[in-house]
Order: structure tokens, then C-alpha cells, then sequence
């Protein structure tokens, strides 16, 4: 039977947390999402998923832990997809555990073969008490003002449109010190 090794490495620009792990080609990518909880030391029940992903790490299609829908556009669970199924023809998937929180890690395979070790082999760093941080870039033009922005949402401008008299008589400024 063929084993996978893989290089696990917590998305993080500050720290260095790396695991190599092992697992048998026959196991599940939720055997796989186990392996790396219990590598990483995360407290378990929180939902994850693996992401398809490119050569430069873009996420593509979503391998949910619970099955999300039914129908033929719905994806495959990670208990429906082995391990040597999915990377014989890939090399890697993004894993990002706990929605909240969004602990992101690349999972990248470096190797195969029947007589390689399984479960956790090395341990690079500590995890870090709290997720690092996670920014994602607007697909949309960078320089274009956020629709939360209170400038771009209340400027002087709105002042043409609307003055005292639009309200009509019932209109006064509310005291603060009548209440």
C-alpha cells in the first residue's frame, strides 16, 4: 500500500509552524483533517474544509467536512474522497480550520511510496495562541472607496438634497437634556 507524506505549513508570516505528517493512501481527506488537528494540537469539533488550489496557492473548489447540499453541483465531503485518490493527479490543497477563527494552513504532498512512515513525523514551532490574522484583497478596483467608508457614504454633497424644509413643520432639533 502506498503512504503519502505531507508538508503542513500554518499560514502565518511571523512564525515558522511546519508539520510533517504521514497517512496511508487508502485513508479519507477527513482522516487527513484529523491527523492535522491532532498534529497542530487545535482544540477538535470545529468545522473545516480543504480547497483545490493552484500552483500559486489561489483558492478554487471547496472539499467540505459535512456534505454541503445534494444534487450533482454539490461538492464531495472529505469522507467520500481517499487521499491517493485526490493526489495522485495533485500536489496540494488549502486547509482552513475553524470558520471563526480561519486557521489557514497549506498542505502541500512530498512524497510517496509503500515503506514511508505514518502520523506525525517532525515538528517545526509552536501554534500560536490565536490565529494570525487573515486579509483578503477586493477582487474590484483597490483604490475604489469601500461602500462602508463614512466618507464615501456621507459626504457634503448629500446636503443639495436634503435641507429643513423637506421635512416640513414638524422638524426641530431634539435636546438632550429634555430626556
Amino acid at each position: 500500500m502506498e503512504n503519502f507524506t505531507f508538508l503542513v505549513t500554518l499560514d502565518d508570516d511571523k512564525s515558522n509552524v511546519i508539520r510533517e505528517i504521514g497517512i496511508e493512501s487508502n485513508k479519507t481527506l477527513e482522516d487527513l483533517h484529523h491527523l492535522i488537528v491532532q498534529s497542530f494540537g487545535l482544540t477538535p469539533g470545529e468545522l473545516a474544509s480543504f480547497y483545490r488550489t493552484n500552483e500559486k496557492w489561489e483558492q478554487l473548489d471547496e472539499i467540505p467536512l459535512v456534505p454541503l447540499g445534494e444534487g450533482e453541483n454539490a461538492p464531495l465531503p472529505m469522507s467520500e474522497i481517499s487521499v491517493g485518490a485526490y493526489f495522485t493527479n495533485n500536489q496540494r490543497l488549502l486547509y482552513v480550520y475553524d470558520f471563526l477563527n480561519l486557521w489557514t494552513f497549506y498542505v502541500e504532498k512530498k512524497s510517496q511510496g509503500p515503506a514511508l512512515p505514518v502520523g506525525l513525523i517532525h515538528s517545526i514551532g509552536v501554534l500560536p495562541a490565536e490565529a494570525p490574522a487573515r486579509f483578503f484583497e477586493s477582487e474590484t478596483d483597490p483604490h475604489r472607496k469601500n461602500s462602508f467608508d463614512d466618507d464615501y457614504l456621507f459626504s457634503d454633497a448629500d446636503d443639495e438634497f436634503f435641507d429643513e424644509e423637506d421635512f416640513g413643520e414638524g422638524f426641530h432639533e431634539i435636546d438632550p437634556d429634555e430626556y
